[in-house]
């Protein structure tokens, strides 16, 4: 390849990368037909082995101010708690983390979400209030 050649080749690879630099862009919350999703919060991600999936939001991720995607890192679900009225869950070892369209969550509501304490604490468990009846599928 000659000098002219790999100049070219230069120019048109720092353009592209450019480009995808300035159409991806990071939020800290965004409003979507109303609704106001914010780093950390709690989502409802579906249903798995009889209990709900739950996830908190870790990136927010605007592409070409169109696309929204969130990284999403799971929770495990360890039970109902009937005092609580809330599902226990808590952020595995290795956690699973899954790329989301506002479109793909199970539904478009963040969920409430506490931290225990006194004698409920365990293992950096958190307890998610959900604002609505989890549907059996």
């Amino acid at each position: 390849m000659r000098i002219k050649e790999r100049l070219i080749l230069n120019i048109f690879l720092y353009k592209c990368i450019y480009y995808c630099l300035s159409i991806l862009n990071r939020a800290n919350n965004v409003t979507i037909s109303g609704t106001t999703y914010k780093l950390n919060a709690v989502v409802f991600l579906g249903i798995d082995s009889d209990l709900p999936e739950f996830g908190t939001i870790s990136k927010i991720t605007v592409f070409g101010n169109q696309e929204i995607y969130f990284l999403i890192t799971k929770y495990q679900t360890l039970e109902y708690n009937e005092h609580y009225h809330a599902f226990e869950v808590r952020k595995q070892l290795r956690p699973e983390k899954v790329l989301r369209k506002q479109e793909m969550l199970a539904t478009y509501m963040p969920s409430h979400s506490v931290k225990p304490y006194g004698r409920h604490v365990r293992n950096g468990a958190l307890f998610v209030a959900p604002r609505f009846v989890i549907p059996d599928d």
